[in-house]
């Protein structure tokens, strides 16, 4: 029973995560990454930190004409209903220095832990671009 009330728990800060990104919405988006946080990506050098990675996407959120859809998949949960995973997909407008928007889509996969207040925070994110 535990494991279903975290996994549920997990699943309900996934889809906010996903809305903050969604929105551009910085607090929403960071409230849910730990302190010891990385970001790994096949396209940019890691983000290692949350303070380096809520630098980071103010930058992007800034970014005109950039917009993000991610869509949540599997969501899993440990035994004990302190770790777990999700992934899912997402779909980005991404501007370049000229303006121009190019799609990118891929897949995602994070790894989250239980804060000491018993909510989960994500420590690690690591997203694939589709092949062209």
């Amino acid at each position: 029973m535990k494991q279903d009330a975290a996994r549920a728990a997990l699943v309900k800060a996934e889809e906010e995560w996903a809305r903050g990104w969604m929105e551009k919405h910085l607090g929403l988006v960071m409230l849910y990454y730990a302190d010891d946080a990385a970001m790994l990506s096949s396209v940019r050098p890691p983000v290692e930190g949350r303070k380096a990675i809520g630098e980071f996407m103010s930058r992007l959120f800034q970014l005109p004409g950039l917009s993000t859809r991610i869509t949540p998949g599997r969501a899993e949960v440990s035994e004990g209903g302190d770790m777990g995973f999700t992934q899912g997909k997402y779909e980005s407008a991404i501007p370049d220095a000229g303006g121009k928007s190019t799609t990118q889509a891929g897949t995602y996969l994070a790894v989250w832990r239980t804060h000491f207040d018993g909510s989960w925070r994500m420590v690690a994110y690591s997203s694939n671009a589709n092949p062209k």
